[in-house]
């Protein structure tokens, strides 16, 4: 008796292994492209040594005239960046100011070159960019990759007559889906107000890439006979 118990037990164990190797193991993968819709500009005001430098105060309200004249919603949009990380003292008075300016669209990138050519600004320059619904196109590429290993394992079934069923495993390798956002390469930085230049919109033309999301999974789904 306790031969055939065990001998039943060993078949049992046989056939739920067989079971459990009964199964197509796939990758799925989605990707899509992204307009941008938020612009991160960084904007970095100094003064110098030297007697005709413009107090860096002056160069502030400066800065917010000509930003206000190019349409910039100025109280919205423009921040002041960490004022301990970023600005040296001297005498009490600060040297170096830096700002973070958020932007819609290229169009609106270059009137802020535009506006702050004339003017003693050190450097501006493009820190990122990203999407106000870039969590939601996150998640729905995620969920297109996975769609995509459940109808690659489905035509593989069907290669050999079978049919899919549950999915018993997914492997998700992914700690983020999205990619490099812009070429740093196009970060600007304005020259000296002396400097003879064109008209930003010849001379610097501003073409970002879209915003690239890929995503990929591993899935195992049951075979059924």
């Amino acid at each position: 008796m306790k031969r055939f118990v065990i001998i039943a037990i060993a078949a049992l164990l046989s056939v739920s292994a067989f079971a459990a190797e009964n199964y197509v193991e796939v990758s799925g993968r989605a990707e899509r492209e992204i307009t941008p819709n938020e612009i991160f500009l960084s904007i970095v005001l100094k003064e110098n040594e030297s007697k005709a430098s413009v107090d860096i105060n002056e160069q502030k309200m400066q800065m917010i005239k000509a930003l206000k004249a190019a349409g910039i919603d100025v109280e919205k949009s423009l921040k002041m960046s960490d004022v301990s990380a970023m600005a040296l003292k001297r005498k009490n008075s600060l040297k170096m100011l830096s700002f973070q300016l958020k932007l819609s669209s290229p169009a609106q990138v270059l009137a802020v070159y535009d506006a702050l050519d004339g003017l003693n600004v050190s450097q501006i320059s493009i820190s990122k960019v990203s999407h106000t619904d870039l969590d939601k196109f996150k998640s729905e590429v995620r969920k297109e990759a996975m769609q995509n290993a459940r109808d690659v394992a489905s035509q593989l079934a069907e290669a050999v007559g079978q049919s899919i069923g549950a999915c018993v495993y997914i492997n998700d390798p992914n700690r983020d889906v999205s990619s490099r956002t812009f070429n740093s390469d196009i970060a600007m930085c304005l020259p000296p107000k002396s400097a003879a230049v064109e008209p930003a919109s010849e001379s610097m033309p501003i073409e970002f890439k879209k915003i690239e999301l890929s995503y990929s999974v591993y899935a195992k789904f049951e075979l059924n006979r």
